[in-house]
């Protein structure tokens, strides 16, 4: 399954870091309300699931608690990480304009299934 974000077509929604690699790439964090989505947080890292792990035990652990949320990945090994950095600035700046932003600093969408 996969899910997209801006341009790109994340893997996931996953429920869990079960499914997740310990590669680089682009993570986002849903959060889910029946069939809608919000779009918490974009993060890019050279260890996706480590950045996550990190984050939902962290900063965002208190967002999420008690909350469904799904997470979604965009592996990117053959690229260069200033390349990845430039695929999240341009996520974030499709949705800067959102009206809620959210404490995490992340920007939000909202859409169906």
């Amino acid at each position: 399954m996969s899910i997209y974000i801006g341009k790109l077509e994340f893997e996931g929604c996953f429920t869990g870091l079960e499914q997740i690699e310990n590669d680089p790439g682009l993570y986002a964090l849903l959060l889910r309300e029946g069939d809608d989505y919000q779009l918490l947080e974009v993060g890019e890292n050279d260890d996706v699931k480590g950045a996550l792990t990190r984050r939902l035990k962290g900063e965002l652990a208190s967002i999420v608690e008690g909350r469904s949320f799904e997470l979604a990945v965009y592996y990117t090994d053959d690229l260069p990480v200033a390349e990845r950095k430039e695929l999240r600035a341009e996520i974030l700046d499709e949705f800067a304009d959102e009206e809620i932003p959210l404490p995490s600093g992340g920007n939000v969408l909202v859409f169906s299934r």
